[in-house]
């Protein structure tokens, strides 16, 4: 092979050829490729071998992996020695791993969480919507003739359920009845419930019976 001293800029082409490996391998020519090839152009002054085009094989360098380079081709570890890393290499790939073994409740303690384990996971889980605090019947007989319409109805909850003046409730119906509809709940006392319903008119002797969850809602 012969080579030639090429003292002006000189226009080379750089062919991409795709390997069945997975690779991609570049040749170098000074002749003009095909249209249909991935090309790029160089310029190139310097010596020229002659005769044999120049073939570069590409592939992965694990210690200089491109995903780790900056724009000017340095990695981001040499990065890191021109901002004032002291460290080696291997020092500086074990800085980018979290401490090692540590659970999320024991980082939690090295951040200053003070409850025990069974208090972190727990804390872990949100409050719910709601919460259902027992069952009430909504329930009318007339002894005299009830126009229809809105009206309210008290109903007697137990103490326990710890209801608070003020809460805001919501009565859940367990049946639907025709013509009948459940609307607001007000926490009147802790054994006491306003509760809003519409009704249909009612004669004397007729009656009616809604069975009813009641809700707190966690707000």
């Amino acid at each position: 092979m012969t080579h030639e001293t090429v003292p002006l800029n000189r226009r080379i082409y750089m062919v991409m050829q795709p390997m069945p490996n997975g690779m991609a391998q570049f040749r170098l020519s000074a002749m003009p490729p095909r249209y249909s090839e991935p090309t790029a152009v160089l310029l190139l002054r310097g010596v020229l071998p002659q005769g044999d085009d120049v073939v570069l094989q590409v592939v992965s360098d694990p210690a200089a992996n491109v995903a780790l380079r900056g724009l000017d081709g340095l990695s981001a570890y040499q990065l890191a020695r021109q901002q004032g890393y002291g460290g080696t290499l291997t020092a500086w790939l074990a800085s980018l791993v979290g401490a090692a073994g540590l659970s999320a409740y024991e980082i939690a303690r090295e951040m200053g969480y003070g409850g025990t384990k069974t208090q972190w996971l727990a804390s872990l889980n949100g409050k719910n919507a709601s919460a259902i605090l027992g069952p009430v019947t909504i329930a009318q007989t007339a002894t005299v003739a009830i126009s229809a319409g809105t009206r309210r109805m008290v109903v007697t909850i137990p103490a326990s359920w710890g209801v608070v003046a003020g809460d805001p409730l919501i009565a859940l119906p367990s049946i639907t009845v025709a013509g009948y509809a459940v609307h607001d709940v007000v926490a009147v006392s802790a054994t006491s419930l306003s509760i809003g319903i519409t009704a249909p008119l009612l004669a004397i002797g007729a009656s009616f019976s809604i069975p009813c969850r009641i809700a707190r809602l966690n707000t």
